[in-house]
């Protein structure tokens, strides 16, 4: 018996889509993830290349005087007296204390934070035994030692007195890098004290003082402690600059980069000069119209001094001189600038127009805000056996600088009223020490 089965339909083929509609429809997502997608790996390929620079150049936040600051700011190290300045303040503090017998170690210049000596001496005078260290820098102009002291009160380690051993340069050098762009400076900026907050939760604590330690932190607090920043395009160039430094290891590290690459260049091709060493040869240049780079150069008598940039930095520091008054004056702080000895052959460079506006308008700054101005630079009490070169004293000429800062001290009666914070123990002079403690004529 025949079985009837029931019509099937026929089958139909799928339709396919011969067009996507602009702005409709798979294609737009599909192009939209693909784009996505390459953005992302992008970034991460970005960020990798970021790191990776960070390790084939890597970027030096340190300078010459780093161990001297790990030293001194971790630490519970808290001076009733501290000294600033630049390498003029380093002879007088490692000179003089390495001749009475006080270095213990083998200590490089650069590290060394002891005062001991000048510490002996004010104890001579007052019966009062003080704490003493010197925070002065290589070739630190009036900028640094304002941001040091500023990073010093920050670590709450404010000191009583502060000595700043003081030369004109220090307001006017313009070969040196630009008021808040050295080295010191920066350093100084990515210094932060961890934070000291009780029952608060750990972990939110260490997220504040990791934001406070990050480059970008303190790109952004750095322009917004200068208050010079809006003065002119070329500060806020620098400054934005400076932020996008701290953001990109590449970018922070674009010259060396290239530098190194037009180098190896210039060596595949057996080229002797390469844009890095002519940057050299430009710099070296630069420095001939700013011969305080290099005083100890026994060509610098034939160069010739540009004053025009001189001029500009001096109008910068005078700025960074009154901030430094004022800073000590706020925080109960005596500070006393010691103008230091130096020869003739330094004075002759000094830049013709301000030869009678530094470091004099400097001064009276200083004393209308309270400070104490102690000029030692006088020929008669600091004869040529005494110094190094035309402005370094060697080592009979640092310890009789000391006592006369001592006595200057005291009798302008810095120490009246302060006690030291804690019980001092006299520093021990090393039995072997050398024996050239006096100087060598009687003056």
């Amino acid at each position: 018996m025949p079985v009837q089965t029931p019509a099937q339909k026929p089958v139909e083929a799928p339709k396919v889509e011969t067009h996507v509609s602009a702005g409709t429809g798979t294609g737009k997502r599909a192009a939209s993830r693909l784009w996505i997608s390459t953005t992302i790996w992008f970034v991460v390929l970005l960020i990798l290349a970021d790191y990776s620079v960070s390790y084939f150049f890597p970027r030096t936040t340190g300078t010459a005087h780093q161990k001297k600051w790990e030293t001194f700011f971790p630490t519970d190290s808290h001076p009733d007296l501290l000294v600033l300045g630049a390498s003029v303040a380093i002879g007088s503090a490692y000179d003089a204390d390495k001749t009475a017998g006080y270095l213990k170690t083998d200590i490089s210049r650069a590290d060394y934070v002891g005062m001991d000596h000048l510490s002996e001496e004010v104890f001579k005078q007052t019966g009062k035994r003080f704490s003493a260290a010197n925070l002065s820098c290589y070739g630190s102009m009036c900028c640094d030692t304002w941001a040091i002291l500023k990073k010093v009160i920050e670590f709450k380690k404010t000191p009583r007195v502060v000595v700043y051993e003081t030369i004109s340069r220090d307001y006017f050098d313009a070969s040196l890098p630009p008021a808040g762009e050295s080295p010191y400076y920066r350093y100084m900026s990515e210094l932060h004290p961890k934070t000291d907050a009780q029952g608060v939760f750990k972990p939110f604590v260490a997220v504040i003082d990791g934001i406070q330690s990050s480059r970008v932190f303190n790109a952004i607090s750095l322009i917004l402690a200068d208050d010079q920043v809006f003065s002119s395009q070329e500060r806020m160039r620098k400054s934005i600059d400076s932020i996008f430094c701290a953001v990109s290891n590449l970018y922070g590290n674009r010259l060396t980069i290239s530098s190194r690459v037009m180098n190896y260049a210039g060596a595949f091709f057996n080229k002797k000069d390469s844009a890095f060493n002519a940057a050299l040869v430009a710099q070296m240049e630069h420095k001939k119209k700013n011969p305080y780079a290099d005083l100890s150069s026994t060509m610098s008598g034939s160069y010739q001094v540009d004053e025009t940039p001189q001029l500009k930095r001096y109008e910068q520091e005078r700025i960074y001189a009154l901030k430094l008054a004022k800073l000590c004056k706020e925080n109960g702080i005596r500070l006393v600038l010691v103008n230091m000895p130096s020869q003739p052959g330094y004075k002759a460079l000094r830049p013709y127009g301000l030869k009678d506006k530094c470091p004099s308008e400097i001064f009276e700054l200083a004393r209308a805000n309270g400070a104490e101005v102690v000029d030692l630079d006088n020929a008669k009490d600091f004869p040529p056996a005494e110094f190094k070169d035309d402005l370094h004293l060697n080592a009979h000429g640092s310890m009789k600088l000391n006592r006369m800062i001592a006595e200057q001290l005291t009798r302008r009666n810095i120490f009246d009223g302060i006690t030291p914070a804690r019980t001092i123990p006299a520093p021990v002079a090393s039995p072997f020490a050398a024996t050239i403690a006096q100087p060598a004529a009687a003056h």
